[in-house]
């Protein structure tokens, strides 16, 4: 879906909700994120039947574990703190490192490990609500004859995160496709 199309000295950019995105899940995470939930899949791969056997299992493990909520109303949100909501929402599984993996990251105090599984947390779900954007740069070329204008393909991107500013333009775009924005 075109969420916005500016054009500005001889170049046109479109802006997309990016409905074909790979899930953030897929990338190199630090964190492993499973749920429990009947109709939805668990973020990563989930071994465990129970969350009662995931805490039995983390009992004998070190490492950062947080809560992960889930708000389910017209679209489904994700967050490691509780939205507040009784009817809507609720605990459906974790975030965590093991002391093994966090071994990888040398120094990262355990405050910054936190930080990292949140944001992870916080990029599931902007993919889950489908906020992910693309765009689609083109350029103008303009026949001498008739002033017909063609526009050419310069380049694309997408898999963005993120919220949209009063402009209608991804967060996350902003500083990457700045050059061709309209200066206002």
């Amino acid at each position: 879906m075109l969420l916005q199309s500016i054009v500005s000295e001889g170049y046109k950019l479109d802006i997309y909700q990016d409905d074909w995105a790979d899930s953030p899940r897929d990338w190199d995470n630090l964190g492993t994120m499973i749920t429990w939930t009947r109709n939805y899949l668990s973020p990563d791969k989930n071994e465990f039947k129970t969350p009662e056997d995931f805490l039995e299992w983390w009992s004998e493990q070190s490492g950062v574990l947080l809560p992960v909520f889930m708000f389910d109303h017209s679209g489904v949100k994700f967050s490691t703190t509780p939205f507040n909501d009784r009817w809507d929402s609720g605990q459906v599984g974790f975030i965590y490192v093991t002391e093994e993996k966090m071994s990888e990251l040398g120094s990262a105090t355990e405050e910054a490990i936190k930080e990292i599984l949140k944001y992870e947390v916080k990029n599931y779900s902007d993919y889950a609500e489908g906020n992910v954007y693309r765009y689609d740069l083109w350029r103008a070329k303009t026949c001498e004859h008739c002033q017909h204008v063609e526009w050419l393909d310069v380049e694309n991107c997408g898999g963005y995160l993120g919220g949209i500013d009063e402009d209608c333009i991804p967060v996350s775009m902003r500083g990457e496709v700045h050059g061709w924005l309209v200066r206002k």
